[in-house]
């Protein structure tokens, strides 16, 4: 895997270790199979953990990323890809977990291109593993933002 520097010890205060394997627990899910196979090894790998990110800003601003949230016990890839259709020309995303802080999904498409979707659409990374790094690092620098009025992504810089 490869992530930024830092970002295995937040994994491993969440309880990762390598060789971890929780595929048991997602193959029961019903419509799991639907997710891309490179989901689903992070999953098996990383899934079912709370992972807090890093403190930017001291010890009292810390969000948690939840890997939990597959505890729907099934995904309706039917209803949650009508959902945000509108952006990215039909563009289907997978849930990946909830970021609390700002009260979002975290998702990625099929190419692993990260997205936070909460009261604002944002395309955090179009590389899967930096992506999550950006979560778990606090780091929203050259991001997009989704305009529903223009139907295109434009840039914001932090």
């Amino acid at each position: 895997m490869k992530f930024r520097k830092g970002v295995d010890k937040m994994f491993r205060k969440a309880g990762w270790y390598p060789g971890r394997n929780v595929q048991k627990k997602f193959d029961k899910l019903k419509n799991f199979e639907k997710l891309p196979d490179f989901l689903k090894e992070f999953l098996y790998e990383y899934g079912d953990l709370r992972v807090k990110t890093m403190p930017v800003f001291g010890d009292d601003f810390v969000a948690t990323w939840h890997l939990t949230f597959y505890l729907f016990k099934s995904i309706n890839f039917k209803t949650y890809s009508n959902k945000y259709a509108s952006y990215g020309n039909d563009l289907i995303t997978y849930p990946l977990g909830y970021y609390d802080m700002d009260r979002s999904v975290v998702e990625c498409d099929k190419d692993g291109r990260i997205y936070m979707v909460g009261e604002t659409i944002v395309l955090l990374s179009d590389n899967f593993y930096e992506g999550l790094s950006k979560i778990i690092c606090e780091d929203y620098s050259d991001i997009l933002y989704w305009d529903f009025e223009k139907k295109s992504w434009v840039s914001y810089r932090v």
